[in-house]
């Protein structure tokens, strides 16, 4: 029996010749097939560095996939006025590709020779075998006369210190960890707060769909927020996780279901620090959790007052509440006004916090507020409930600030998780026109400027203090320059 060699798109196959001709129909079926159905690359973002005039700068895509694996081109070009396309014909990549799939050496290098200022850096990926085009991302970057910093030259939870080549050095000190202690390396080594898929040959991740887990702490994700320990929040042994159950309006005696979690889960999506469950619930309604180096926020987000049914049946005083069933780690007790609790039904509009055997608070899920648009803020309270070995925790939001029409959509519902050991030191000072002054705690991140927006009764004025760790500075140091840089990472409205 002969064998014939038959050459197709530049690839050898080897076919019997009696059912070649049924063996080379289906191959050619297959390519084609391929190509009919082949997707477009996806693209999420670039990273466009500071850069020296006229040394190397390299743009690094983030977010580089494509379905069947195809080779990648990347083409990348460079302007002021974010007018230009990338294309082949106008890229400034001295290797603009293609690369194989996972795509980790893709990346646009070229020589930043254009004049001093502010550019902006705009890329694509194109498919080299179909030709199909992700979407453009851009990313703005500036091109200076000194050499930008490079690597710390040491770090610190709260500080990157930074050699410079004429022996001093320069310090960045924040407020929040910037750092985490890796055991691996016995190093502080940067936090990563990006949401990625889990693996699933980990032990640690393999019931779980995507994780954080460069980190003080990490956190589990499902992408059914339905199931059992959906979100999970752990530090070192210790852990608390979460389950969605059920939207509702309650008074004091009476409860009308909006919609379960279960009955409407939504769908799940990942983009940076971001997981988020959209449309659970009811269409126009996201439950979002977004990772921060000192815990992980829970956001009820509902984008319109539309959407919500009219109350029914409920009298007095009503409320909107997220009920959620709470697990924790052994040897991890629950204090709710600084009581133990451990059966039973008891609300509260503090904090509640988690304790090891020494009393040592471990986390702590900071009191219930919420917001909309318009900057206008809303106490909440929790009720916590104990039904034979299961804990249940409310969120309890206020109808009458809901549904006033006074709101600005969307508006959001917050509960919170936040590692307790970060040594954060900020805080804020509060002045009430009919309260006086009020000072917060400091024991978290949260800080406040401005006022609360309030119309046709008394405001509140905030205002905030940052403390930083110095301890990255040896004594007996010159200072010889310093400048201070607020960013936002979150926001009400």
């Amino acid at each position: 029996m002969n064998n014939y060699y038959i050459v197709v798109f530049g690839e050898e196959w080897s076919l019997l010749h009696s059912g070649g001709k049924f063996l080379l129909l289906a191959v050619f079926l297959l390519f084609f097939s391929s190509l009919a159905f082949a997707l477009p690359p996806s693209l999420t973002g670039i990273s466009a560095p500071t850069v020296q005039q006229n040394s190397l700068q390299t743009l690094t895509p983030q977010g580089l996939t494509q379905a069947q694996g195809n080779p990648l081109n990347f083409y990348c070009c460079v302007s002021q006025d974010s007018s230009c396309i990338p294309s082949s014909s106008n890229s400034i990549c001295s290797n603009p590709g293609p690369f194989s799939s996972p795509y980790s050496q893709a990346s646009c290098s070229f020589t930043a020779s254009q004049a001093l200022g502010t550019y902006n850096a705009r890329c694509r990926a194109v498919d080299s075998i179909t030709g199909e085009r992700s979407a453009i991302k851009s990313s703005s970057f500036e091109i200076t006369s000194s050499v930008p910093l490079q690597e710390p030259c040491e770090r610190t939870e709260f500080s990157n210190v930074f050699c410079n080549p004429d022996g001093s050095r320069t310090s960045e000190l924040y407020t929040a960890p910037v750092n985490y202690f890796d055991d691996s390396v016995q190093a502080f080594v940067p936090i990563d707060s990006t949401v990625v898929n889990a693996d699933k040959a980990s032990a640690l991740e393999k019931d779980y769909n995507s994780v954080v887990r460069k980190g003080k702490h990490n956190v589990f994700f499902k992408d059914d927020v339905s199931s059992q320990d959906a979100v999970k929040f752990q530090a070192g042994s210790y852990w608390v996780s979460f389950q969605a159950l059920e939207l509702s309006f309650a008074d004091a005696s009476k409860k009308q279901l909006i919609q379960t979690a279960s009955g409407k889960k939504g769908s799940a999506s990942q983009s940076q620090n971001l997981k988020k469950f959209s449309n659970i619930f009811l269409n126009g309604v996201d439950l979002q959790y977004r990772y921060l180096s000192t815990g992980l926020r829970e956001e009820l987000v509902i984008s319109n007052k539309g959407i919500l049914p009219a109350l029914q049946g409920l009298s007095g005083t009503t409320f909107i509440q997220l009920r959620e069933k709470i697990s924790f780690a052994p040897g991890l007790a629950m204090f709710v006004n600084n009581s133990p609790f451990s059966s039973g039904k008891v609300e509260t509009s503090g904090k509640i916090s988690f304790k090891d055997s020494s009393g040592t608070e471990v986390f702590f899920i900071p009191e219930s507020k919420a917001w909309d648009s318009a900057n206008s803020l809303q106490s909440g309270s929790y009720v916590i409930e104990k039904t034979g070995s299961e804990t249940f925790i409310t969120n309890k939001i206020p109808t009458s600030w809901v549904l006033n029409n006074a709101r600005s959509f969307p508006l959001t519902i917050d509960s919170s998780v936040e590692i307790s050991s970060t040594n954060v030191t900020d805080g804020y000072f509060i002045y009430n026109e009919e309260l006086g002054f009020d000072c917060s705690s400091t024991t978290n991140t949260t800080l406040l400027a401005g006022s609360d927006g309030v119309t046709g009764g008394p405001k509140s004025f905030w205002r905030s203090h940052l403390t930083f760790d110095i301890s990255s500075i040896a004594d007996g140091s010159t200072i010889i320059g310093t400048s201070l840089q607020l960013y936002t990472d979150s926001y009400y409205g």
